[in-house]
């Protein structure tokens, strides 16, 4: 378990944070995903074995980021936690796609 907090801990030091209006939090991607504004979500991994969630909305230009409710971007260990997280959002017929590192 220290070895996640660690790794947890080095990916919000090393990485420059995202603009505010870009990240959601769960109950707010629960909501896009009821109004079916969701277009497609990402999880894309930032370094080996390490996750996060992006949504792309469709009124907005940009992806958005899955984020904790203290507003920093929220990092996945497992891939199969990143899954788990969607489904209990309650994504649907929404397509889903993963980006690897080379």
């Amino acid at each position: 378990m220290a070895e996640r907090e660690y790794r947890a801990r080095r990916l919000r030091e090393g990485t420059r944070a995202p603009a505010k209006d870009r990240l959601l939090t769960e109950p707010q991607l629960a909501e896009l995903l009821v109004h079916r504004v969701v277009n497609e979500v990402v999880i894309v991994e930032v370094e080996k074995e390490a996750y996060r969630i992006e949504i792309l909305v469709t009124f907005k230009a940009k992806r958005q980021i899955l984020a904790t409710v203290r507003g920093e971007v929220r990092h996945y260990f497992d891939l199969g936690n990143a899954v788990n997280a969607l489904k209990r959002a309650g994504i649907g017929r929404v397509n889903v796609r993963l980006e690897l590192l080379n």
